[in-house]
């Protein structure tokens, strides 16, 4: 067992399998305790085995389960006041009021643990935040049910049938409406609201924090959490995928409206892995997010509505059109003649949990060396980084795509979701970066092009050097040169009907010169003939060239761009026309022809330039910092 102790994928494995195997060792625990097959608690009514509840025992007896209602208001914050249904004397003794709206808390699992760590700030919060009749319900004893949750799952729905049973008792009393309730259910509790909410027609909102999925995912509506228990129905989505797939809540949209924080998965703060196991921080922080909605002071948790969280990391849903961004928590509001409608944002770690979403484009123009066929040739992969500028201060540097290595292609763009938790204002500049990625492989230029195209890389032994010259007239013809050779190129003429960009053109007469020193005669050889010496230019035959230094002919020194001319030995002028290629790109550089950033808060969409000119492209080397700022006009 010593590999148990050991931290890491091991362990992780290990947690999985004995999670599983108490999953379903409850599951068998629960058959071998339903004895019976119905159970009847007046006035509750009956509660039975049967479908849609086959897979859960049945539940405890109401007194078992014991669920009570803790009353506090602004008369009495601190102090309970238990109300029951039926009894008229305790609610008349209360500091009830009646045109206010009335808010419902519900724990959920408690497994050992009697104690409920966010019951005090539920009452504070929303004491604090308005006038209000807050109601703590407490089941603490159906959800004691130590290893075997699938037992404190079925008394769930004796704890729903209580609720159920008290509101309409209430409303019968005091004459509210069920749209003045509001019920905030966590975990199990989230599941009590709804079968609640299931017998309360016109109940006016329900808030579900991390619902539990297990044993609840696969019912039907009518045994779940669903948009028909309340007139409006939130979720709040944060611990979906725990452990291989099976967490405390799920990630299917269940409400009218639901959240998905961080993805609705891994939360800010709660990165060790044990730590959550024990904690289950990941599911808390469903809490925390609607606590840090309760304060006034705190801004607003702004959500976008997305088909994905990889469309939102995208940057691909930052409009607020069409009733697409939402507040969650206290503030949501309902989408008109919609539900399951997915909203995502990103939080901090830290109260009041805010940051603020801008969607980031960067367009990459192509540099020379990527041209017309060698358009893959300018691709890099490195990791992306931004630093945004604004009226009100400057960003951190942001890191694009979450850290990982991105692929930039000449011609294309980037775009991608970053958060700030300062608020920057209007921004008047951008800074961009970009370096090396551990996991990108070198690309030095290299494409199966010049395989195809016979553009070889020499070994090169000793003093000896390259350099390419063609002769142009109706085609290319292509010759790597090597110091010490020589030969004639002869003209190319393109075949009637062919394109000049065509790939036949390749299969032009391909000659090796070869340069000697000093000046000799030069001779044009293939593999089937050999082509007498001339010495002096002439259209209509072939051309000759001699030279005696490599470096000078090259036509990336010196001279014309487009050619070179020297005097041979009788005096005849030598023409030499370098290839025109396109330079191999350097892998260290890449070219930003603009950067777009959208604000989420103020949905202004704006265009940056290098040094504000749209027609300024720099070169931008890896590691190397630009500021862009607004282009101009």
């Amino acid at each position: 067992m010593a590999w148990f102790l050991v931290p890491g994928k091991k362990l992780k494995d290990h947690l999985n399998f004995h999670f599983k195997l108490l999953f379903l060792e409850s599951i068998l625990l629960s058959w071998i305790r339903a004895e019976d097959k119905e159970i009847c608690l007046p006035p509750l009514g009956c509660f039975s085995t049967a479908e849609p509840f086959s897979h859960l025992p049945l539940p405890y007896r109401r007194e078992d389960v014991n669920t009570r209602f803790h009353l506090r208001t602004r008369e009495n914050p601190y102090e309970d006041h238990e109300l029951r249904a039926g009894d008229v004397a305790a609610l008349q003794k209360s500091n009830y009021v009646s045109n206010v709206t009335t808010y419902f808390g519900i724990h959920g699992f408690s497994g050992f643990d009697p104690h409920v760590p966010w019951r005090e700030e539920f009452f504070e919060r929303l004491l604090n935040r308005e006038n209000a009749n807050v109601i703590f319900v407490s089941w603490i004893e159906g959800s004691l049910t130590g290893l075997n949750p699938a037992q404190a799952a079925a008394n769930v729905r004796v704890a729903a049938a209580e609720l159920a049973y008290f509101c309409k008792w209430l409303q019968n009393i005091t004459d509210v409406s069920l749209q003045s309730f509001h019920i905030v259910g966590f975990s199990f509790g989230a599941q009590i609201a709804g079968l609640a909410g299931a017998q309360l027609p016109g109940l006016g909102r329900i808030t579900g924090l991390d619902p539990a999925a297990m044993y609840f995912a696969e019912s039907p509506p009518e045994a779940r959490l669903d948009p028909t228990d309340a007139e409006f129905v939130d979720i709040i989505h944060t611990d979906a995928e725990m452990l291989g797939g099976m967490g405390p809540s799920g990630m299917s949209p269940v409400g009218h409206v639901d959240f998905y924080p961080n993805g609705g998965t891994n939360q800010p703060g709660c990165e060790s892995f044990l730590g959550d196991l024990l904690t289950f921080c990941d599911h808390r922080k469903s809490i925390y997010y609607f606590y840090g909605s309760l304060d006034s002071q705190n801004p607003p948790l702004r959500s976008y509505r997305c088909d994905s969280h990889e469309r939102f990391l995208a940057g691909t849903c930052m409009s607020c059109r069409a009733n697409r961004c939402r507040n969650m928590g206290i503030d949501a509001t309902r989408v008109p003649r919609k539900k399951h409608v997915k909203m995502y944002l990103h939080t901090t770690a830290e109260e009041p949990y805010r940051v603020y979403h801008y969607s980031v484009r960067i367009h990459f123009r192509r540099g020379r060396g990527s041209g017309y066929r060698r358009r893959h040739e300018g691709r890099r992969e490195g990791r992306l980084f931004v630093t945004l500028h604004g009226k009100n201060g400057t960003s951190q540097e942001l890191p694009l795509n979450s850290g990982e290595p991105v692929t930039m292609v000449p011609g294309h763009h980037v775009r991608f979701l970053v958060t700030s938790p300062d608020r920057l204002g209007r921004l008047h500049s951008v800074t961009f970066r970009w370096d090396d990625s551990e996991s990108a492989s070198q690309n030095d230029g290299f494409s199966l092009w010049d395989l195809w195209g016979k553009r070889r890389k020499r070994d090169l032994r000793g003093d000896d050097a390259v350099f390419e010259a063609f002769v142009r007239k109706y085609g290319d013809v292509i010759a790597d040169v090597t110091s010490g050779d020589e030969a004639r190129m002869r003209k190319y003429t393109r075949p009637r009907g062919v394109k000049r960009n065509d790939s036949n053109k390749l299969m032009a007469l391909q000659a090796v010169l070869q340069v000697y020193h000093p000046f000799i005669s030069l001779k044009l050889q293939d593999k089937g003939s050999i082509w007498n010496t001339t010495s002096k230019i002439d259209d209509s035959v072939d051309v000759t060239t001699r030279h005696d230094d490599v470096m000078h002919i090259n036509g990336s020194k010196g001279g014309n761009k487009h050619h070179s001319r020297r005097h041979g030995e009788d005096g005849a002028l030598l023409k030499i026309t370098p290839r025109r290629r396109h330079r191999r790109s350097e892998s260290n550089v890449m070219h930003v022809r603009k950067i777009r950033v959208k604000s989420g808060e103020s949905q202004e969409s704006l265009h940056f330039c290098a040094d504000g000119r749209e027609h300024r492209i720099p070169q931008i080397r890896k590691g190397e910092s630009v500021r862009f700022s607004r282009c101009e006009g």
